[in-house]
């Protein structure tokens, strides 16, 4: 198994309680890097925060003005980090692959 795709494989409860700690650093706006240095998040919290957009069904949008490119849509009933992985392992390098999270924004995990 590769390194990412054994970084990737890894127990719900791990990935539940990687979840909460993720929230608890946004929520907090900093942690502690393995050096002790501490390192504020806080900018770019706001940032990311700021730029999100939120298109409610039935929204009329338009996609891009860009030209149309081919793309391969799946939904499947699976783990995010399940779905990366097998992206990983289907020889994929990343860079145009995309996995969706529809993770509940209140219960990491």
């Amino acid at each position: 198994m590769g390194d990412l795709e054994s970084h990737l494989n890894i127990p719900r409860d791990v990935a539940i309680k990687l979840g909460q700690e993720a929230v608890a650093i946004a929520r907090r706006g900093d942690y502690q890097a393995p050096s002790g240095h501490m390192v504020s998040i806080t900018d770019a919290v706001q940032v990311a925060v700021s730029g999100t957009q939120s298109y409610p069904p039935g929204t009329d949008f338009r996609l891009s003005d860009r030209a149309p490119v081919e793309s391969n849509i799946t939904v499947e009933n699976t783990t995010t980090l399940e779905a990366a992985r097998r992206l990983v392992g289907d020889g994929g390098d990343g860079g145009d692959a995309v996995v969706l999270n529809f993770a509940d924004p209140t219960t990491p995990g």
